[in-house]
């Protein structure tokens, strides 16, 4: 990845699979999940925080390719509890849950653009 502030953009034919090993290539491997109130946790250190407080470095969005209600939107970044870089998966549109749902109406991913 030569860019670890891409735009947002839909990827087409890129797996989520892909997506992932790239920027886990630029060193963002560690898993990030988001918690029911949209905060965000790291796997690697248990550190929670505030997902619009996250260092987040970049995001994509993606969309299933054969089936357009897989709507997914990566994000990745850095965790203040250990500096570990760490990737999520945010769900939007119909098949969100309400973690993920919490999550993105915290997030402000036009001020990544």
């Amino acid at each position: 990845m030569s860019d670890t502030r891409p735009a947002d953009e839909s990827i087409g034919a890129a797996t989520l699979l892909e997506v992932l090993e790239e920027v886990a290539q630029a060193g963002f491997g560690s898993q990030l999940v988001v918690i029911d109130d949209g905060d965000i946790r790291c796997a690697k250190c248990g550190t929670t925080e505030a997902i619009e407080n996250f260092d987040i470095a970049g995001f994509r969005r993606l969309e299933g390719a054969s089936d357009p209600a897989d709507m997914l939107i990566v994000i990745w970044g850095t965790c203040s509890g250990c500096d570990g870089g760490g990737v999520a998966t945010i769900g939007y549109g119909p098949n969100a849950d309400d973690a993920d749902i919490a999550a993105l109406q915290r997030l402000d991913l036009d001020a990544l653009t």
